[in-house]
């Protein structure tokens, strides 16, 4: 019996080998493979490696096996519409007539079972897709009704209504005051604001242009009588609201002129557009601390 040579080194090819084996190692026959992808098919105006036979994959497909996939017609996966197509192949979505229906099956609302209606009569048909659910923003804008500032802040469910904890502790503060003095009405920071840019930052007590923002008075103090709402607030600078204390305008002129202190504005008329907003009238009774001071 002749011996069997190896097709790329032409040497011997050991016995142990199987009958069917073409190679006499692995290694040529690694190096075989690579020599023929560089081989360029023999059809005409074809530029792929050859695959057996001195021709790429198509064309021996085409030569040798012909009926290896044959078209047949069969349904699109969309519309139903009969196409010839070839039998084998993967397809990922079915078989379609275009690029159209295939752009249908590849859209997320259209994951519909293979014998589910709406595959073979479409868009056509008078069913429609699902509603798609809205995605809820990870950030949302909001205005403090406290500062009127804008902020943002990570959405949780429910806006917030103060832009900073020192707007809610602001507010929390107030309003429990308020409520230890049984004062009703409320009002917020914005207000006194917009009160103190139209009176061109000035104290509504000492005329002093201010740098900072200023404190909110009570002009008839809540501990007194005195509501809580802007009706019966004025914004003034920290030494004004320090100094007049709980005290009346009329109490607070008089304790002024005792220790020789300056004059304040110790009136406040309505026809000055600074205290137009002003919708209360004088408590009576004497502070706590008045009352010491004349006893003394």
């Amino acid at each position: 019996m002749d011996k069997r040579t190896c097709r790329q080194c032409h040497q011997a090819i050991p016995d142990e080998r199987t009958a069917a084996a073409k190679y006499c190692s692995k290694r040529c026959g690694q190096n075989a493979a690579r020599d023929s992808s560089t081989v360029i098919c023999a059809a005409t105006e074809c530029a792929r490696p050859v695959r057996a036979k001195g021709l790429c994959a198509s064309h021996y497909n085409q030569t040798h096996k012909p009926d290896r996939h044959n078209k047949r017609l069969m349904p699109c996966a969309w519309c139903g519409t009969e196409v010839l197509k070839h039998s084998g192949g993967g397809r990922k979505y079915g078989v379609v007539c275009s690029n159209e229906c295939r752009q249908y099956l590849a859209t997320p609302y259209c994951t519909l079972p293979a014998d589910h209606w709406a595959r073979w009569f479409g868009k056509t048909s008078a069913w429609t897709p699902p509603p798609v659910k809205p995605v809820r923003p990870a950030f949302i804008g909001g205005i403090c009704d406290e500062c009127g500032d804008h902020f943002v802040e990570a959405n949780h469910g429910s806006p917030s209504l103060r832009c900073s904890k020192r707007c809610a502790r602001r507010v929390a503060k107030r309003a429990r005051k308020a409520r230890e003095n049984n004062a009703s009405g409320s009002f917020r920071w914005i207000e006194v604001i917009r009160i103190w840019m139209a009176a061109d930052k000035q104290c509504s007590y000492c005329d002093a242009v201010m740098t900072v923002q200023p404190d909110p008075d009570h002009v008839v103090p809540i501990s007194r009588g005195g509501r809580n709402d802007l009706g019966n607030i004025v914004p003034c600078c920290r030494m004004c609201n320090a100094d007049k204390g709980d005290l009346t305008l009329a109490e607070w002129a008089t304790e002024r002129a005792r220790l020789g202190k300056p004059a304040r504005r110790y009136s406040l008329p309505h026809d000055d557009p600074r205290f137009a907003h002003l919708t209360m009238g004088e408590a009576t009774g004497s502070a706590w601390r008045h009352s010491q001071a004349l006893a003394a």
